[in-house]
């Protein structure tokens, strides 16, 4: 009889509730939300800046939908998987200070 308990308690332990994990880098739309401040902050000053170096004054990204350039996942929010149909992104430097 003893076994019986014994096996049935094994067998329901299991069963038993867990405590919810930590998350140390939050929740996934807390790490989206920090992503999208990234991806704002490259766009906003590291890119013109870069095409300023390099005199780039228009660059396209053209991508076809589920084949995407190679850059395309870091100009992307983080919410975003594919590009859609013909996806096409223009960034034009109008110059310093503006």
């Amino acid at each position: 009889m003893d076994k019986h308990i014994l096996y049935t308690c094994l067998m329901l332990l299991p069963m038993a509730p867990l405590h919810a994990q930590d998350r140390p880098l939050g929740t996934l739309q807390e790490q989206a939300a920090i992503q999208q401040q990234w991806l704002e902050a490259r766009l906003e000053r590291v890119l013109p800046q870069l095409m300023r170096r390099y005199g780039v004054e228009m660059w396209l990204v053209i991508c076809r939908e589920y084949n995407e350039d190679p850059v395309f996942s870091s100009l992307i929010a983080p919410t975003s998987f594919a590009a859609r149909r013909r996806t096409i992104y223009v960034f034009h430097d109008r110059g310093e200070g503006q």
